[in-house]
């Protein structure tokens, strides 16, 4: 065919080209449509935040659905908002790490197209003391135990004593153990570092008086009254710390709703000789006890038998026993330091149990200037 037949044909045939041509880009306009509309729909639908997590591995990084609490949200809550990170759920296998200094996530055995879920819980630092109260005495201590077993704080401003975190020591009810003390029982906020550095009992009487050495336990130390902010007094010395101490630089908010406690403490040797095995205080605040720290008899500590008291649902969680103690370290200002247990030494006159810095247990002259931080109770 030539040339000049090829055009007359193509002017016969140019409609019927353009019917043809207008067809096929109409199809393929229809497809690309119908596919845009359905991914763009399926990316709304999801309501995913891409979060830059550092990926250790080849492949696509995760697409990320957030919960803060029951309510799904498009967005990380930011650092020091009050949000603990829970858990993360990944596709795939992938596996995934939440590091708390850089906030962010760390995503493992990333292959192909991975989604993660993370959970979030609110932290005891934006509750309200009545909250927690309340939440605690309707049963509703889901949250309350989060808190517990990753060992959040809520901070307390103790005045002339600065500002300390609490963290919650335990949950459970006194109605559910049966303890003559209820130090392990309720619920329970304990410091969660040093506040001072006392002495347990300043003088040094050769052990002739109540609250010299360990004679008087608990009971009769001049630390007992003062973290409770009372008159200390035996037959030779007297100290009032009513405007002075622990309980008096609690804010007047927290202060009016800490209970009163059964407190059951245990006696050292010349007591022991004397038929004093314990001794039974009621207490605002009070020091913990060896079985409160560490579960189980201490036969260093003569009120440590069962039915006296407890180990306290924080400690037993995170696993504090006596050879696994790393759980039990606390902090003056920067630095892990020693820290009183209100147990005298039963095998000896002349010292109280402590916490040594590394977290293991030892026993101290009261003389010393060793670690305040005490516990207290917002509910039975």
């Amino acid at each position: 065919m030539s040339k000049y037949e090829r055009k007359i044909k193509l002017k016969q045939n140019k409609n019927e080209y353009i019917k043809k041509g207008s067809i096929i880009l109409s199809v393929v306009l229809l497809v690309v449509g119908v596919i845009y509309i359905t991914y763009s729909k399926f990316v709304s639908n999801q309501e995913y935040t891409l979060i830059n997590g550092r990926v250790t591995s080849d492949g696509d990084v995760g697409i990320i659905a957030v919960y803060q609490g029951d309510e799904k949200t498009d967005s990380i809550p930011a650092k020091n908002s009050g949000w603990i990170f829970d858990k993360a759920e990944c596709t795939n296998d992938a596996t995934a790490s939440w590091d708390n200094d850089e906030w962010g996530l760390n995503v493992r055995n990333i292959s192909g197209k991975t989604k993660c879920t993370l959970y979030f819980f609110q932290s005891i630092a934006t509750m309200s003391w009545s909250d927690m109260i309340t939440a605690y005495n309707e049963g509703n201590t889901t949250l309350l135990e989060a808190n517990m077993i990753a060992g959040a704080t809520k901070e307390v401003d103790l005045g002339s004593l600065g500002v300390h975190p609490v963290r919650i020591a335990n949950l459970t009810k006194c109605s559910e153990v049966e303890t003559t003390s209820k130090t392990a029982c309720g619920l329970v906020i304990e410091f969660a570092d040093i506040i001072v550095e006392r002495s347990m009992s300043p003088n040094n009487y050769n052990g002739n008086v109540n609250g010299d050495g360990n004679r008087g336990g608990w009971e009769y130390s001049d630390m007992r009254a003062y973290v409770n902010s009372t008159i200390y007094t035996n037959t030779i010395s007297s100290k009032d710390y009513s405007t002075d101490g622990v309980y008096y630089n609690i804010p007047s908010e927290l202060k009016s709703l800490i209970i009163d406690t059964i407190v059951v403490s245990g006696a050292g040797q010349n007591d022991i000789n004397n038929g004093i095995t314990s001794f039974t205080t009621t207490d605002k605040l009070y020091l913990l006890s060896t079985i409160e720290v560490w579960n189980g008899f201490n036969s260093y500590d003569s009120a440590s038998g069962e039915g006296i008291t407890r180990q306290l649902d924080y400690y037993n969680r995170i696993g504090v026993t006596e050879s696994n103690y790393s759980g039990t370290v606390k902090n003056y200002g920067s630095s892990a330091s020693t820290w009183w247990l209100r147990s005298p030494h039963s095998i000896g006159s002349t010292s109280f149990n402590s916490i040594a810095n590394g977290g293991y247990k030892c026993d101290s002259e009261p003389s010393l200037l060793l670690g305040v931080s005490p516990a207290f109770r917002l509910s039975n």
